[in-house]
């Protein structure tokens, strides 16, 4: 039985198991990118809503007459601790107030 180039050309089972594993690899791939950047977004978010609950508390600290930088420092690692993340790499060496007032 010799098969010719035209008999095999014309030749389709199998065919659309093939379209099958390549667009289902393509959703996989597009589902997982898509959870990946939902998952970077949700962290994002709470991050910055973490820095704005820090900053507005050490703003409303400022305010007082009674802070210093270290007093400073711990009331921001009192809102940054718990939300998870670590104040390991930061320090802050000073803080300079301009209430606009002239």
């Amino acid at each position: 039985m010799r098969r010719t180039a035209n008999d095999f050309i014309r030749e389709d089972v199998g065919a659309s198991t093939v379209v099958f594993s390549l667009g289902i690899a393509g959703i996989l791939l597009s589902a997982g990118v898509a959870i990946d950047y939902g998952r970077w977004q949700m962290d994002q978010t709470q991050l910055q809503a973490v820095a704005d609950a820090a900053s507005l508390a050490a703003a409303h600290r400022l305010k007082s007459a009674d802070w210093s930088n270290a007093s400073i420092g711990e009331l921001v690692a009192k809102y940054v601790t718990p939300n998870g993340v670590g104040l390991e790499n930061i320090q802050v060496d000073s803080v300079a107030v301009d209430d606009g007032v002239k």
